[in-house]
């Protein structure tokens, strides 16, 4: 198949450009190259040798313009020392030095040799990829005499090549100093500029290269760049101690004891040292283009040497892009004589071709990538299914687009795909709790899209095929799923009213109102309708649809509130069902369970639920004050109101703090609501259900933090749905520890911060300071506070800034103090300081002790991030109590408000009325104060309900005529379609 991709759509159709010119300047057709040497396991980092030259091939012949790719088998190479792999033992020492198509193969093999072993590896890998390629193998060149004119003419230039290599062997070798910091050595070159792990990579394919570690012909005797192997002993351990240049005779001895001397026209049992062979084939075979890695790039090496070297042989040196290193998760370098290092082959037992291909096809060859073969090798497969869908969709930017075609096709042939594809994660997890049950596998996926069920499970292959390998050889143990055989009952008896009540719903469902309820389960059994019902649980407890989908940025608070109680539900379910926290998606591992096995395990008293009827009505058991709901005619619950009701003084405090085995957890407004509290680990209920959590994984095939608008990231199609509200997860990249890895870290009192310290330097201002991390000073900008202006330009000191500086000073100064990314924030903000949550003593939270204080607000740079819940009701409490910068003489925060989702009050929060009932105007449907939260509809039309003590409550006019109206409680406000407000 031939797709022409547009001019300079990606790195590839750049370097196939430059490639092209190159052999029409040298008058010569396009010929690319890769050099292997099959000296153990040829893995995915000598991959890349060959996948570079060949999508650049492949984009030329999809020019129409002819190319040939050459792979040169190094299999004439020495045998350098035994590598840790299978059927191979100590016995091999005694081949070191031969050449590798002489040694033995692994026992066990029906290779005829070592090299040829390893390279039917590699090829079968090859032919999976629809890589196209003439193999030379330089033993039978060699063997055949093919070079034997090129021998000659280097030994008579013998003098001249010395000289070049002699001023390259002065130059400081890759693992010095200079090496990869981009330093100048020796030569008046730089180095090339390499990380750490880069640096430490190159040290070890200098010492790992199949050739570079040979010598490069210089000796006591003289310099000869011919290396002949011993004819009694078969090693290289020979040196040359003569050459006649008019009768081609050369003299050498052997470590073993042995000499000879051979007429050099006719000897077949040796070869030009590395740094003279590379050049030489290049102009035998004309090479153009042929990229190589760090260790042939850095100073004094092949590829740089062969730059004087190639000219020698009346050619140049090609164009070679040095490529980095691929990783597998967090291995710098993958070694072939270190053994157990992924190959090709491994890889496509666990993925398609075109996956791997597009991990090549998408970087740039200088740029780094991991290949994943533990649990991100679902997200690898999340991110491929995103961009099938985006490419498919006509919405992929060019480079997508190229990157997708490179990967899914060749020049010749479209590479093959699944032809029904189920998110990976997803048959992870299904094959994973089958146990590979054939029957059980396609009776699950069939749910998954009951209007269009695979035929059978060859259309989910080899899709499927990889994740059976996958979950047999690679899935974590702590990973796998073991679905309980009898019902937890410790962990039901320990439930609250409030859980209980979410198992029934979850099992016989619940109408709403004039909202979107949800059936009894067997009613839901598909992936979706499963969805719905899981996330939708805790909305219907709460008065609303289960399609309800709150507004992060105009009802933060409710939304956090939902998350928590999601993700307590959550936990719940797997406790009940796998004795675990966390496992596979939900949806997915009720589908596995089955609607009867589900209700074996999670029913109450392990029957079916008893119905009790009292008229038309029924008496709910266990539940929130055994409330007396209406029963429709098909079984569900139709809600008694005051079911939902509590009294209005709960309602006037949007958060409340309670500390549950020496953590403080957050209970949000909607908790409240349900009557009961919804207490979760801190470091999921302080977040708010649209962001991400650090609790969260998308790459191990473990739940993710539920986001409020109940998608359950689990679709067949693999990506998040785009109703889902989820905000990405951002790294951080320095050392310090985040919220995800050091626990729950609150204010004073308020759990333990991460461990590591650093000393402050110097508090800049109320809301940021600089500390030493690595020997280096960083700018500091605390996440979620905001303090009067003290120092920024064009703008005078603010009222109260000077004192917010001084507490902080307070706080840190001459103190070292722990610092936490967060997880739903980036790494730093746009003037380049770090976004950090900062401790002192690891109890003290900096922020919370700022804002209690009243020295500054709460203040939301990049959405809900960890402890702002905390924040917000620290905030209410000073303003209420006209602390700091909230009373006199500043009477409210400075008037720049820009950036800030906290709304804040610019003047002082009143006192709360003393009477709320007196407040309410006359004919707003008060009934004697006991209706007192006051519906408004603001000039936008937005619905907001002020309760009694709210900072607007006594400025707010109920206007019946505009639809405004008073109501009882929250959870009647709330099913009417107002939302609390949030101050």
């Amino acid at each position: 198949m031939t797709t022409v991709l547009p001019p300079d759509a990606d790195w590839v159709s750049r370097l196939a450009d430059e490639t092209i010119a190159e052999a029409e300047k040298r008058g010569t057709k396009v010929v690319v190259a890769s050099g292997i040497s099959p000296s153990g396991p040829v893995h995915l980092g000598n991959l890349r040798e060959v996948m570079t030259p060949h999508l650049v091939a492949d984009e030329i012949r999809r020019r129409g313009i002819e190319c040939e790719h050459i792979i040169s088998w190094d299999d004439f190479d020495r045998y350098r020392k035994v590598p840790n792999v299978e059927g191979v033992d100590a016995s091999y020492e005694q081949y070191i030095g031969m050449p590798l198509t002489r040694v033995p193969a692994p026992k066990g093999s029906s290779a005829s040799s070592w090299a040829e072993h390893f390279r039917a590896q590699f090829e079968e890998g090859l032919a999976a990829l629809g890589v196209v390629y003439r193999g030379i193998s330089q033993s039978e060149q060699y063997g055949a005499g093919a070079y034997t004119d090129q021998i000659l003419f280097a030994m008579s230039k013998r003098d001249e090549l010395d000289a070049i290599l002699a001023r390259y062997r002065t130059l400081p070798k890759p693992d010095g100093d200079a090496a990869g910091s981009g330093k100048p050595v020796k030569g008046g070159k730089k180095a090339p500029v390499l990380s750490e792990e880069e640096q430490a990579a190159a040290a070890e394919a200098e010492a790992g290269s199949g050739a570079a570690a040979e010598d490069d012909g210089g000796s006591a005797s003289g310099y000869y760049p011919y290396k002949p192997y011993c004819s009694a002993c078969g090693t290289d351990f020979t040196t040359v101690t003569a050459y006649d240049d008019a009768t081609h005779d050369l003299t050498y001895t052997c470590r073993c004891g042995h000499t000879e001397t051979v007429d050099l026209r006719e000897h077949r049992n040796g070869k030009l040292v590395w740094k003279i062979d590379w050049p030489m084939r290049w102009s035998v075979e004309k090479v153009v283009f042929e990229p190589s890695g760090v260790d042939h790039q850095s100073p004094g090496s092949s590829f740089v040497v062969g730059k004087d070297v190639a000219p020698i042989f009346g050619w140049e040196r090609p164009l070679g892009p040095m490529y980095a290193f691929v990783g597998i998760k967090g291995m710098a370098k993958m070694s072939s004589s270190k053994g157990g290092v992924p190959t090709p082959k491994d890889a496509l037992g666990i993925m398609e071709p075109a996956l791997l291909r597009w991990l090549y096809a998408r970087k740039k060859p200088n740029q780094s990538f991991t290949v994943a073969f533990d649990s991100d090798v679902q997200r690898m497969y999340d991110e491929w299914d995103a961009l099938v869908a985006k490419v498919a969709a006509d919405k992929g930017q060019p480079g997508d687009v190229a990157a997708y075609v490179r990967a899914s096709t060749t020049a010749e042939k479209v590479l093959p795909a699944t032809e029904y594809p189920v998110a990976y994660r997803t048959l992870a997890s299904i094959t994973d709790i089958t146990t590979g049950d054939e029957t059980q596998t396609l009776r699950i996926v069939g749910t998954l899209d009951p209007a269009n069920p695979p035929s059978s499970l060859d259309a989910l292959r080899p899709r499927l095929t990889n994740v059976e390998n996958w979950v047999a050889r690679y899935m974590p143990d702590d990973e796998r799923t073991v679905v309980r055989e009898t019902k937890n009952a410790d962990a039901l008896a320990a439930a609250s009213d409030e859980q209980k009540t979410a198992l029934r719903i979850l099992l016989d469902g619940l109408d709403v109102p004039g909202e979107q309820g949800l059936p009894r389960i067997e009613d839901a059994w598909s992936l979706d309708g499963l969805t719905t019902q899981v996330y939708g649980v805790p909305k219907v407890q709460i008065g609303k649809g289960a399609d309800f989908r709150p507004d992060r940025k105009a009802d933060p608070e409710t939304a956090a509130a939902l998350g928590a109680s999601q993700r307590e539900f959550f936990k719940l379910l797997y406790t009940l069902l796998i004795d675990k926290e966390t496992g596979p998606r939900l949806p997915t591992l009720l589908l596995a369970v089955g609607p009867q096995r589900l209700r074996e395990l999670v029913t109450l008293d392990g029957r079916p639920r008893p119905r009790r009827r009292f008229s038309s009505t029924f008496v709910e058991p266990g539940g929130v004050g055994d409330r007396v709901s209406e029963r429709r005619s098909d079984g569900r619950l139709r809600p008694d109101r005051a079911a939902l009701s509590v009294p209005t003084s709960t309602l006037t405090r949007v958060m409340t703090m309670t500390t549950i085995r020496g953590a403080v957890t957050s209970l949000g407004a909607a908790a409240l609501l349900a009557g009961t509290a919804a207490c979760g680990t801190s470091s999921d209920a302080s977040h708010s259900a649209t962001s991400a959590s650090p609790t969260a994984s998308s790459s191990n095939g473990t739940q993710p933090a539920p986001s409020a608008s109940g998608s359950s990231r689990a679709s067949a199609s693999g990506p998040t749905p785009a109703d889902s509200g989820s905000t990405s997860t951002k790294p951080a990249s320095d050392a310090t520890s985040s919220s995800a890895k050091g626990g729950d870290m609150r204010g004073q009192g308020a759990g333990t911060g991460p461990g590591a310290a650093y000393d402050v330097v110097s508090v800049i201002d109320g809301d940021t300071i600089a500390v030493r991390i690595d020997g280096k000073r960083e700018k500091i900008r605390i996440i979620g506070l905001d303090t009067p202006e003290t120092r920024k330009p064009n703008t005078p000191v603010q009222c109260f800034g000077k004192e917010a500086s001084s507490h902080m000073q307070s706080l840190v100064q001459s103190k070292q103090v722990q610092l936490a990314a967060d997880s739903s924030q980036g790494d730093r903000d746009k003037y380049g300081r770090l976004l950090r949550h900062v401790f002192v003593g690891g109890t003290t939270n900096v922020a919370l002790a700022q804002i209690e204080g009243g020295y500054g607000r709460e203040y939301t740079y990049d959405g809900p991030y960890q402890h702002r819940l905390e924040y917000l009701a620290a905030q209410n409490q000073a303003k209420n109590a006209h602390r700091g910068t909230w009373g006199p003489p500043c009477n409210g925060f400075h008037q720049d408000d820009a950036g800030s989702s906290a709304a804040a009050s610019t003047s002082a929060t009143p006192a709360p009325s003393t009477s709320a009932a007196a407040s309410s105007p006359a004919g707003a449907g008060s009934s004697g104060g006991a209706c007192a939260i006051k519906g408004n509809i603001n000039s936008k039309g937005a619905k907001i309900a002020h309760a009694p003590g709210s900072a607007t409550y006594d400025k707010t006019v109920i206007t019946p005529s505009k639809g405004e109206r008073m109501f009882c409680s929250a959870a009647e406000a709330i099913a009417a379609g107002w939302r609390m407000a949030n101050d």
